[in-house]
């Protein structure tokens, strides 16, 4: 049905505008889901496609609903990745998730905190099991999203004290 000249205008021209629709939110990759460490500190950063954009971290309270723990801005100045998308980059750097986000899971010594990243949108950015490399900026984002992507709508981060 299709010639080969409008499947090479698909492949060529809607491709981009299909990976920019599907991660218009943004992202963040890094913490990983199941992120471990001793305390409640950790390190966020990631990026969206617009400048200056406020992103904010929420945690899900005692209550079960989502509270907003920290936000930042986004970068005026776009890194160019895959494609030429621009990028605009945010990071918290360690950074400290409020005790009365964590819950007691197994005993004394492991906590669970749930946390997902919100664009100015209120759209959830993207979340990574696999850890990103510097290629994976340069490759395209659905191939990245596949292999390394979190499938679940948060990240669990666990603090575990070691006696």
């Amino acid at each position: 049905m299709f010639s080969i000249a409008s499947n090479q205008f698909v492949r060529h021209c809607l491709f981009p505008l299909v990976v920019l629709i599907a991660f218009s939110s943004g992202c963040c990759v890094h913490p990983l889901q199941d992120d471990k460490g001793p305390d409640f500190t950790r390190s966020f950063y990631g990026a969206t496609l617009k400048p200056n954009e406020t992103v904010e971290l929420q945690a899900k309270n005692h209550d079960g609903c989502w509270q907003t723990f920290h936000s930042t801005r986004t970068s005026g100045t776009p890194l160019r990745g895959w494609g030429g998308i621009e990028y605009y980059v945010w990071d918290c750097f360690d950074l400290y998730v409020p005790s009365n986000f964590w819950r007691d899971t197994y005993g004394i010594s492991v906590n669970l905190c749930e946390v997902r990243v919100v664009n100015s949108m209120g759209e959830d950015l993207l979340t990574y099991e696999g850890q990103w490399t510097g290629d994976d900026f340069f490759s395209n984002p659905l191939i990245v999203w596949d292999a390394k992507g979190n499938r679940e709508d948060s990240l669990r981060l666990w603090q575990h004290r070691e006696f």
